[in-house]
């Protein structure tokens, strides 16, 4: 069994019952076949202006413009990858909960005070370290623990 932290495949997510190991597939937008991040991607996805990324990841808003001119990075610092990894598997249940509506939508939950986060918002939750707060919530509406 994979751990919740593991990529499964497009059907685990599209299927009536959640994968029980909490895994999410990447969409190829978001991570493409070689692993690396679509970082402009990813940014565009959530509502993160670069500058909250690079602080909340304690790089250089240079950094991170060159990342998103690169296209796809495989940054090399493993705290790097493993944030990249958690607002990917963000995305990816987002994108199945809100399977019906678009990109602006999940950006408005993201960016929008919510009562099961203490009245934060999910973005300022993640850029303050504790992304894994929102994934738990966000996998718990989409496996009909929780409501948002």
């Amino acid at each position: 069994m994979r751990s919740r932290n593991a990529l499964a495949t497009a059907e685990d997510l599209s299927a009536a019952q959640p994968p029980p190991s909490r895994s999410v597939q990447a969409d190829l937008d978001l991570v493409d076949a070689g692993g690396a991040f679509r970082v402009d991607c990813i940014l565009d996805e959530l509502g993160i202006r670069p500058a909250d990324l690079a602080r909340a990841l304690g790089t250089s808003p240079q950094q991170v413009s060159g990342w998103r001119k690169a296209g796809a990075v495989r940054p090399s610092k493993a705290e790097v990858v493993t944030f990249l990894n958690l607002l990917v598997r963000i995305i990816t249940v987002l994108r199945a909960l809100f399977a019906d509506a678009g990109p602006e939508r999940r950006r408005l939950w993201m960016q929008n005070p919510q009562i099961r986060l203490k009245c934060e918002r999910p973005i300022d939750v993640v850029l303050s370290g504790k992304g894994e707060q929102v994934f738990d919530l966000l996998w718990g509406a989409y496996s009909g623990d929780v409501s948002l």
